[in-house]
C-alpha cells in the first residue's frame, strides 16, 4: 500500500489562504473607513448649506416685510421702500425700481463660501398677495473658467 498524499494542503497552504483573508478583510475595512469619513465630511457640509439657506430665507423674508410695510397699498414710495430695504438687509446689493407702478426689488445677499443669496420680487401697487418672486436662489457667485490647455485628443 503506498502513502497517497493527495489533496491535502497542508499547514503552509492553510496559513496562506487565511493570511490572504484577514488581509482582504484589512483592506475592506479601511476602504469602509474612509467612505464613512467622506460621508460624515459631506453630511456635515450640506447641513452647514441647509443652515446658511434658511438663514438667508428668513432674513430675505424680513426684508420683503420691511418692503411692503414701508409702501402701503396704491403707488409705492420709492424712497420709503429703500430706506426700509436698506436697513433690513444692511450688508447686501440692493437695487430698486418703478415699472408700470409696479415696485422691484433684486437683491444679492452675500452667503460665504463664494455662494450668494439672489432675491427677484416686484411688489404689487395692491391685493392680498402682493409679492410676485421671479428668483429665491442660492447660488455659486464664483463661476468657474475650465483650462483647455491640455488636449486629451488630439
Amino acid at each position: 500500500m503506498g502513502n497517497n498524499k493527495k489533496g491535502n494542503l497542508g499547514v503552509g497552504g492553510i496559513t496562506l489562504l487565511m493570511s490572504l483573508a484577514v488581509l482582504c478583510v484589512a483592506v475592506f475595512a479601511v476602504l469602509t473607513m474612509s467612505t464613512a469619513l467622506a460621508d460624515k465630511r459631506l453630511s456635515e457640509k450640506n447641513a452647514q448649506l441647509t443652515r446658511d439657506y434658511y438663514t438667508l430665507d428668513a432674513k430675505g423674508v424680513s426684508l420683503l416685510d420691511a418692503v411692503e410695510k414701508s409702501c402701503p397699498p396704491g403707488a409705492p414710495d420709492i424712497d420709503a421702500a429703500y430706506a426700509a430695504a436698506a436697513a433690513a438687509a444692511n450688508d447686501a446689493e440692493l437695487t430698486l425700481g418703478v415699472e408700470d407702478g409696479v415696485l422691484r426689488l433684486l437683491c444679492s445677499l452675500p452667503a460665504g463660501e463664494g455662494r450668494v443669496f439672489t432675491i427677484d420680487a416686484t411688489l404689487a401697487p395692491s391685493g392680498a398677495n402682493r409679492w410676485t418672486i421671479q428668483r429665491w436662489t442660492l447660488d455659486a457667485a464664483v463661476f468657474f473658467s475650465f483650462d483647455e490647455g491640455l488636449p486629451v485628443m488630439p
